[in-house]
């Protein structure tokens, strides 16, 4: 939109001249002398004039009060045509569901100050700031009006701006996150894994809460086909609805339920997706397709999972969030003389005819959609049971299957180490760990089923360095202790190093969009994280330490938690005569220049919930000193 704009007046004062205006776009008068002159970058000459006379000044004082006149004027008429066309909107705003027509859309539009506009972005912008409708609703109906509004598409696209424009739009109406209109609270999915067509299917429903009540339904899906006549949503003691449209947003990954109406909030619905599917790729991503060559020359598929950090919207239509926490009741149909693993171990197995059979697992914990995993191979296993009946499992394809059992043995030694400093069992009753070819990271803390990159967990004792023997030590190592909420084992001295260069970061980040996730997994969030636990090991003492990070644990099992209550947690348990003694050194160290005041007074924000008097009376010691500081100086005797 473009708006007629005035030329800037800028002044200036050449030396020796007593009185100057600097003009552009003006023509010199007879009666002014031109005294000096500047380019000015968009304006053209800028010409400063010294006034011979006086008349011209009245006449440049007149200007300006017509040009800030007018600028009024235009102002009010803007505000008169901006409620004008709120009220248009508003008075169609129940129609607005319905995609348009590329005929209806491109006739019908909004002109400001001459200027027209497609009807279908006014009316979402406008509509999604509209108090007639839930916060969700309203997201969701801007979407839908404008992502599959044809004629803004069509004109998007021939400018050249599309998808950026539309990304810019919905990034601005709801983010990349879901709605809370529901939460997950278990998944029933029949996943049917055919490795040798390469391909997959599958059913799955989706038993949810209600959180907000809303006509609309949203999910995650991304590369899967879904047969929406067999969606439906039922439930036992709630008002029925039914699936009157569906929605697809693949910006979004996201796929919306357009229902009869409205969801009754505290109520719990199935959302049964009857059959869904999509072909394996090679792509690391989601179930993705892998491969090996047998000793022998042969070539082996196998299927296998990847599903951190946003793609078990892949895998199966989900709601695809950390946050969404779920429990996950998986069965798996496959070919026989393959094994099919994931997170919980067989409950039964049958055969369903000479070709296939089908495998049903115990229920998974509450966890999130990104833990959730799949391996179907031919795999050998290495096995280890331990007293308490805990499985412990190594697999590997059969030529490598010898090279497991360096990692078995260090994984039965770290697995008795965790259970013993944390006083807890693993969260589920057994752990697969899987060699895998092709793996987009060194390795994938899936509960109950771990898999790797065959350089990370196998190690041959007759060719593989020392190196490769420390790189399988520390990784298994990461992967069990993720088991238990924590990462070990870490040098300081290249962390500091890091953490010294601008590319540096705080440990702690906002995740906006899912492309943000990956930036973080770099050795600042793992290293520097590690580095900072270490130091408050050194300051509590390894004792007390290990009591904080226990409390913590068991205390947000199976939740979620962020920084600060991990903080919380340990001003609990570090004995009050050291939380002074760090409040204090925080505020000496700033004294000296060392540490920002800033940093040592938002160490003072956990004091909200602080009930011994020790650390209260150290910070009111140190605000009487501030304050004394302060004193002198002469804003603060004028703010007092």
């Amino acid at each position: 939109m473009q708006h007629e704009s005035f030329p800037d007046v800028t002044l200036a004062e050449p030396n020796g001249a007593e009185q100057f205006t600097a003009l552009t776009s003006l023509q010199r008068s007879d009666d002014m002398e031109e005294a000096d002159s500047k380019t000015v970058s968009g304006n053209g000459k800028v010409i400063f004039f010294t006034s011979k006379n006086k008349r011209f000044l009245g006449f440049s004082r007149l200007a300006v009060v017509f040009i800030a006149l007018a600028f009024l004027f235009l102002l009010i008429l803007a505000i008169v045509t901006s409620v004008l066309i709120t009220k248009s909107v508003f008075k169609d705003f129940s129609s607005a569901t319905e995609p348009s027509s590329p005929s209806s859309s491109r006739s019908s539009s909004t002109f400001i100050f001459g200027v027209s506009y497609p009807s279908c972005l006014d009316q979402c912008t406008t509509r999604c700031r509209a108090t007639v409708m839930n916060a969700s609703d309203r997201a969701i109906q801007a979407i839908v009006d404008t992502y599959l509004d044809p004629a803004f598409r069509n004109e998007a696209k021939a400018k050249g701006d599309y998808p950026d424009k539309l990304r810019n739009l919905l990034d601005n109406i709801t983010g990349f996150r879901l709605p809370r209109i529901v939460t997950p609270s278990l998944y029933n999915l029949l996943l049917k894994v055919d490795v040798r067509g390469k391909k997959y299917e599958g059913s799955v429903n989706i038993t949810v809460k209600v959180e907000e009540s809303s006509k609309y339904i949203v999910f995650h899906r991304n590369d899967i086909e879904i047969d929406e006549s067999l969606v439906n949503l039922a439930s036992q003691n709630s008002p029925s609805r039914k699936v009157v449209k569906h929605f697809q947003v693949p910006l979004l990954n996201f796929h919306v339920l357009e229902l009869d109406g409205d969801l009754q909030v505290g109520a719990t619905y199935t959302v049964i997706i009857g059959k869904y599917w999509a072909d394996l790729h090679q792509d690391l991503r989601g179930l993705y397709l892998s491969s090996y060559n047998t000793s022998d020359g042969v070539t082996r598929d196998l299927v296998a999972s990847q599903l951190q950090p946003e793609d078990a919207r892949r895998l199966m239509p989900c709601l695809d969030e950390p946050a969404m926490k779920a429990r996950f009741s998986v069965s798996i149909i496959y070919e026989k003389g393959y094994t099919a693993l994931t997170n919980m171990s067989p409950k039964s197995t049958i055969s369903l005819d000479e070709k296939w059979k089908q495998t049903d697992y115990h229920i998974t914990p509450f966890m999130s959609t990104y833990l959730l995993a799949v391996v179907v191979s031919d795999f050998k296993p290495r096995n280890f049971t331990f007293e308490d009946g805990y499985e412990l499992r190594m697999w590997a394809r059969e030529d490598a299957h010898s090279q497991t059992e360096y990692a078995m043995d260090f994984a039965i030694k770290a697995y008795k180490f965790f259970v013993d400093y944390f006083g807890m069992k693993d969260v589920v009753t057994k752990s697969d760990h899987v060699a895998v070819p092709d793996f987009n990271h060194g390795a994938m803390e899936n509960w109950g089923l771990v898999v790797y990159r065959e350089t990370s967990m196998l190690y041959d004792r007759q060719v593989s360095s020392t190196r490769n023997k420390f790189m399988v030590t520390l990784i298994v190592a990461h992967e069990i202790a993720h088991t238990f909420a924590l990462q070990v084992v870490d040098e300081m001295f290249p962390i500091m190093i890091q953490d010294a260069l601008t590319t540096s970061h705080p440990i702690f980040a906002v995740i906006e969009k899912p492309s943000d996730i990956m930036q973080n997994f770099d050795g600042i969030s793992y290293q520097k994280g590690m580095a900072v636990l270490r130091m408050m090991m050194d300051f509590t003492g390894t004792e007390q330490f290990r009591h904080a990070l226990t409390v913590y644990v068991k205390k947000f099992k199976f939740k979620n938690a962020d920084m600060s209550q991990l903080w919380d947690t340990f001003s609990q348990v570090i004995p009050a005569a050291n939380r002074a003694t760090l409040i204090g050194d925080a505020f000496t160290f700033a004294r000296a220049d060392m540490l920002s005041y800033d940093v040592a007074l938002s160490m003072t924000r956990y004091l909200k919930k602080e009930q011994s008097y020790i650390p209260w009376r150290a910070f009111a010691h140190i605000i009487k000193f501030l304050r004394g500081m302060l004193a002198n100086k002469a804003a603060y005797v004028h703010l007092e």
